[in-house]
């Protein structure tokens, strides 16, 4: 049995996010891949306060959140382990931006994970 097609990991990371500050997971190339899908967990002393945004870019240089995608989850406040799918827009990069929103929290976490499917084969 081939798991070509997937769904498989892309990437797994851990982020330490500082207090009222912003993290950034390392960026990750889309090519050749159309179906996304995130796990992400918050660790931390106390209650979590992240805003989870995906951003991304066709040049490494030039990040932004594209117009029509939400964020992904503007406040959370749990340590459960939460999934979603990512409807991304053809660039070429993506990555994680965490931005912490209590001001208190001094040591979170957060745990990510991303899967991708291979729906069709590459045509290039």
């Amino acid at each position: 049995m081939s798991l070509e097609n997937g769904p498989r990991v892309l990437y797994t990371d851990t982020v330490a996010v500082p207090k009222n500050g912003i993290a950034y997971s390392k960026a990750f190339d889309l090519t050749d891949l159309d179906v996304f899908a995130m796990e992400y967990k918050a660790a931390c002393t106390g209650t979590p306060g992240v805003k989870i945004e995906v951003e991304q870019s066709s040049d490494g240089s030039n990040w932004y959140v594209p117009d029509t995608l939400a964020e992904t989850n503007p406040s959370l406040t749990d340590k459960n382990q939460h999934g979603c799918q990512l409807i991304l827009i053809t660039v070429r990069l993506m990555r994680i931006k965490f931005t912490e929103l209590t001001n208190t929290v001094t040591d979170t976490v957060m745990t990510i994970g991303i899967s991708v499917q291979k729906r069709f084969a590459s045509a290039l």
